[in-house]
């Protein structure tokens, strides 16, 4: 899903469903009763180790964590996010929204900006779940779209499967195309062969 940032904020904010305009304003008044919200944007090398680390462990401290998908549920995988923020910090690329409720972190954007075409994708998000209630990430989101209107972004585009809660930020939806590459080794032939052969179940209605 795409949400595009060019236009004036009051159109873009209209064309959020109104129930996701209404349930904002609840939530963000909850959160502001329980002490101060807080929004920064990580981008810089030197303060990304620990703001990284927090991340890390408020993802798995949910759901993603309870059923071992978090990104600190395995090493290669926690290695890969760690690597490509640094990576991205130093090239200027590295976006992490972070919300702090009373100097707590309650939610998390990990973000990638294109400067060329000035988009930002959004690659993996977290909440504090003991907050369900005040949906930290939905006010994170709200907050993080104006942050990018204002800093001149033309788009927020949200990657991954077309969940169901996409559609009320945002009517546009993209084609998500994958590109998978094989060693040119017996294990990589092997895992070539095993994808051809799923595809081809698939066009035949068997899987």
């Amino acid at each position: 899903r795409r949400i595009r940032l060019e236009s004036p904020w009051p159109g873009i904010e209209a064309a959020f469903r109104p129930e996701l305009r209404a349930n904002y304003r609840r939530r963000r008044k909850r959160l502001e009763a329980l002490g101060s919200l807080q929004l920064t944007a990580v981008n810089e090398p030197q303060a990304l180790h620990q703001h990284l680390a927090d991340c890390l462990a408020l993802e798995q401290a949910g759901w993603k964590g309870a059923h071992g998908t978090a990104m600190l549920d395995s090493p290669g995988t926690t290695r890969f996010y760690q690597k490509l923020a640094f990576r991205l910090a130093a090239r200027g690329q590295l976006r992490i929204f972070c919300l702090r409720l009373n100097q707590r972190l309650i939610a998390f954007e990990y973000c990638c900006l294109d400067p060329h075409t000035r988009r930002l994708y959004s690659l993996k998000i977290a909440y504090d779940e003991t907050l369900r209630a005040c949906s930290p990430g939905s006010v994170l989101r709200w907050l993080l779209l104006q942050h990018a209107h204002a800093a001149g972004f033309a788009s927020y585009e949200m990657l991954g499967e077309d969940a169901h809660w996409k559609a009320d930020w945002s009517g546009e939806r993209l084609e998500l195309h994958h590109l998978r590459v094989y060693n040119r080794t017996l294990r990589g032939r092997l895992w070539w062969w095993r994808a051809q052969a799923g595809a081809a179940a698939l066009d035949r209605g068997e899987g």
